[in-house]
């Protein structure tokens, strides 16, 4: 039951989230000239796997370029 609230709600709210403007074009600057691209998501209340794909959907979503997602 939790999976399935958390993924129907967290899905509504970055569905909804935006990133800050121009966000994404300076991360990808930075990656174009070579530097390595992490991002440390604070999801981590044991569904790696879940908050991973979701994460990354939302990245991609806004065209972020990156080399690894993590969590802490």
């Amino acid at each position: 039951q939790t999976k399935e609230f958390k993924y129907k709600y967290l899905m509504k709210i970055l569905e909804n989230t935006y990133p800050i403007e121009d966000a994404s074009k300076y991360i990808n600057t930075l990656k174009e000239e070579g530097h390595e691209i992490i991002f440390i998501t604070a999801r981590s209340d044991g569904d790696e796997k879940l908050n991973y794909d979701l994460t990354e959907k939302w990245l991609n979503k806004f065209n972020f370029k990156f080399d690894k997602l993590t969590w802490i």
